[in-house]
Order: structure tokens, then sequence, then C-alpha cells
């Protein structure tokens, strides 16, 4: 709906509700009313809007890893080894950690840095999950 149009509506309102109480104040002041009403309304509104999503979540968004279960700001400590496997490596994004997890059978999870700088990012395997840990912009993803 037109903003202006919004204004003049409450306006309208504002003279209609207020006709018995004081027909001496000047229209112009009505409108200011408008005005007025018009952006607590606005403020109100903004206040419900969606807030963007921030930090792991932000790096979540719309994240969709085949085989995997996602996990925001968790880091799955080392479990049991991979054999020859290395299991700390240095992944490029999420779905190349979760790759270098899903080549190796044994591998139930992975933990990826990302809140590292690009091209440092830890990317943690393991072949059993003891626990988990909250770890601010880690994501873990299990099988």
């Amino acid at each position: 709906m037109n903003r202006k149009l919004v204004t003049y509506a409450i306006a309208a309102v504002l003279t209609v509700a207020s006709c018995g109480l004081s027909n001496s104040e000047p229209l112009a002041n009505r409108f200011a009313q408008a005005d007025d009403a018009q952006k607590r309304i606005d403020e109100k509104l903004k206040a419900l809007e969606p807030k963007a999503p921030e930090g792991c979540e932000a790096k979540m968004a719309g994240a969709k890893v085949a085989g995997f279960s996602l996990h925001c700001d968790t880091l799955i400590p080392f479990g049991a080894l991979l054999g020859a496997i290395p299991v700390s490596q240095t992944a490029t994004n999420l779905e190349d950690c979760a790759t270098r997890c899903r080549r190796v059978p044994k591998c139930v999870a992975f933990s990826y840095d990302g809140g590292a700088a690009p091209g440092s990012r830890a990317c943690y395997l393991t072949g059993s999950m003891t626990e988990y840990r909250k770890a601010p912009n880690w994501i873990s993803g299990t099988r």
C-alpha cells in the first residue's frame, strides 16, 4: 500500500475520532499526527522483520551436503582414527570437507572450521562420535 495513502487514511481516522473533541485543530496538525503514527507503525513493523543470520548460521544458509546432517557451532572431537587417512586436513569449503569424509567408508562425521581464513580452513574427519562440543563458526556433519 502506498505510504502517502496510509498517512491520509490515518489522518482521516484521527479527524473522525476527534470530531466531537476538538474541531479547532488545523487539518495540517492532524496530518502531522498521522505521519507520526505512520512512523511508529513502520518502526514496529521493521522490528518484526526477520533478522539476517549471522556467524555460523550465515555460512550454513542454504547449505545442503548430501548424506550428512549439519550442525552449526559444533565441533566433533577426534574419535576413532581412519587408518592411513589423516584426521586433520585443509578444505576449501564445507562441501570439500564433506566430500573428503564421503570418500572414506569408515568416516562417520566431519567438523569444518567455517570461521578460519580461506585456504586454511581445518577439516577434521572422524570414525566415531564420542561427544559434541560448542565451538563458534564450526560446522559439523554426521552421517
